[in-house]
């Protein structure tokens, strides 16, 4: 089925529209979302909001600046892309925190050997 026809009908409130643009769009941005993110877990997550978005914003689509399989693509990708760089965000603050861990437990087995030192 035409994916712009499909988002014309889900702009409208209908349901089985909805379900037929998934079965026709799902796969191509499962594997759009799975390229990015190198996670399937990651990229089946990011799908399922995707999906989620076009139900609820269908009547921003406007059919003049590009065709529904577009803008379903766009949107995943900018999803994905958000996810990614939530996720090197996440992973840069556990790295600071982890070495300003290893920062203070070095320091202190480092004032520990001191003090044993001195003491014999």
């Amino acid at each position: 089925m035409d994916p712009d026809r499909l988002l014309e009908s889900v702009r409208a409130g209908d349901k089985v529209a909805f379900a037929e643009l998934y079965d026709v769009l799902a796969p191509q941005i499962l594997g759009l979302t799975t390229h990015i993110l190198r996670d399937r877990a990651q990229a089946e997550e990011v799908t399922q909001e995707v999906f989620v978005e076009v139900w609820l914003s269908a009547h921003t689509f406007d059919p003049h600046r590009g065709s529904a399989k577009s803008w379903v693509l766009r949107l995943a990708k900018s999803r994905a892309i958000d996810r990614l760089r939530s996720w090197r965000s996440s992973q840069a603050r556990d790295t600071d925190d982890f070495n300003s861990q290893l920062t203070t437990w070095v320091a202190a087995a480092e004032d520990e050997a001191q003090q044993r030192l001195e003491s014999e």
